[in-house]
């Protein structure tokens, strides 16, 4: 009976740690091609002492006073094809980088105007023209929700626009690690 009973707790602190997790795991996802996708955060760095410097440079971030938040994401990208052999689609590992411009004091409820202080480059797809892989700001706000420790959480709803015109869109929350 005792052995039962320990299972049992063990099965019930399992399932209550994972209803903890889902419940505060920040979720952000891309709209880009007519397809949302749900991202994931592979690396956070924050560049102290820099500003985006000419966004169609190939070096994009330049001495300056505030600090540069990159955020590298990714996701398995199913893009939407009207192909003639549907079978013969492929999935993308699509990589992306996020650049923001922070504040230089930092507090919890702090706004950001993406406008004019973000920009998103994507990674691979080499048959892209390098401008076409640029996305500028069009609307949107970075919100810092809390700083704990060396850690803040965003929340980010912004769309960006390339030369062509394309748009990608970026909502949700995520974490960062933003002191060195």
């Amino acid at each position: 009976m005792f052995r039962f009973a320990k299972s049992i707790t063990i099965i019930a602190l399992i399932a209550a740690l994972a209803s903890c997790a889902s419940r505060y795991r920040l979720d952000t996802y891309m709209t880009f091609e007519e397809a949302t996708s749900k991202i994931k955060v592979r690396a956070t760095q924050l560049v102290i002492d820099a500003a985006i410097g000419e966004p169609r440079a190939e070096e994009k971030l330049v001495p300056g006073t505030g600090d540069v938040l990159v955020v590298t994401f990714a996701t398995r990208w199913h893009p939407v094809v009207e192909a003639d052999y549907p079978v013969l689609q492929f999935d993308e590992n699509f990589t992306g980088m996020f650049y923001l411009e922070l504040p230089t004091r930092r507090m919890a409820g702090t706004k950001i105007d993406l406008k004019g202080a973000s920009l998103i480059q994507i990674l691979g797809r080499y048959e892209v023209p390098r401008e076409a892989k640029l996305f500028l700001p069009e609307i949107g706000t970075a919100v810092i929700d809390s700083i704990v420790s060396n850690r803040s959480y965003f929340t980010i709803n912004g769309t960006f626009a390339n030369d062509d015109g394309k748009e990608m869109a970026l909502m949700g929350q995520f974490r960062a690690k933003t002191e060195n």
